[in-house]
């Protein structure tokens, strides 16, 4: 045809580009066909017989044990079947279960009858990758404090006059106390007035190195110490009491102190608390 010439072609030249065009096709046929082949192959199912019980897994997740791995192979397979032609492994199919659900990238979660120690065990001869194991053990179990029961004591020493400095220095004071103190909560003085212990329920004793040059007090009052657990490092509303003096907000639970009253007949009751958290 004239537009040949007039764009310079020849029925060659274009006969060598179908031919590459249709080689192009062709490759990215093949390779799609290859990916989709490979991929059926990796999620296809596969029975495997434990013990006498059924599993169903891809063989991409059975690949992620080097035993299971080489099981699958034919030539290793072949010898070890059961009545159905599944792949027959003498193990404990409970034990395994476990081990087919860290293939599958879950973590070991409380069992009745398993811990954990038997579960990695069977993943190791399994030939599961230790540092994967590593990856999925589970978090240990977070055991709340019990509560305790203290003295807590407030040692003051006179600078001269009527002004008196916690001996300890501020940062062991606990909220109540802090909050009173000179320049308000987080503040920097030391400076702490008798008085204000006596309203917060302390109790004057006698301090141990008191001098006439440097007149000491010593106060107590008793209190106690309850940790309420988090659940999974959940943050919780523990409740504000009035004899609450002291709050700490932990990873696994919130530790509250209580200052206790000092009576004939019983204590003052507390809201309960979990023992265990996880």
């Amino acid at each position: 045809p004239r537009w040949f010439k007039r764009f310079g072609l020849s029925r060659a030249s274009l006969n060598r580009a179908a031919q590459r065009r249709i080689a192009s096709l062709v490759m990215e046929f093949l390779g799609r066909r290859t990916q989709e082949l490979v991929m059926s192959s990796a999620l296809s199912a596969i029975p495997l017989n434990v013990g006498g019980q059924l599993f169903m897994a891809s063989s991409a997740t059975l690949a992620k044990a080097g035993f299971l791995e080489l099981l699958l192979k034919d030539e290793l397979a072949a010898g070890v079947t059961d009545g159905d032609g599944n792949i027959f492994i003498d193990r404990d199919p409970e034990l395994f279960a476990e081990v087919l659900r860290l293939l599958r990238g879950y973590t070991f979660s409380r069992h009745p009858r398993l811990t954990w120690d038997e579960v990695r065990q069977e993943a190791e001869f399994y030939q599961v990758c230790p540092s994967d194991l590593d990856a999925l053990e589970p978090p240990p179990v977070i055991v709340v404090p019990p509560d305790a029961f203290a003295t807590q004591k407030v040692s003051l020493f006179c600078v001269g006059g009527d002004v008196w400095h916690v001996k300890d220095g501020r940062a062991v004071m606990t909220d109540d106390i802090d909050v009173k103190m000179l320049g308000g909560r987080g503040g920097n003085s030391t400076q702490l007035h008798p008085t204000i212990l006596a309203a917060l329920g302390f109790q004057e004793g006698v301090a141990p190195g008191d001098t006439e040059y440097i007149p000491r007090k010593l106060f107590t009052r008793p209190v106690r110490t309850v940790c309420y657990s988090k659940p999974g490092g959940d943050p919780i509303a523990v409740p504000f009491l009035p004899d609450e003096v002291d709050r700490k907000d932990c990873p696994h639970w919130v530790q509250v102190t209580y200052k206790q009253q000092l009576s004939k007949h019983r204590a003052v009751p507390l809201p309960l608390r979990s023992q265990r958290c996880f």
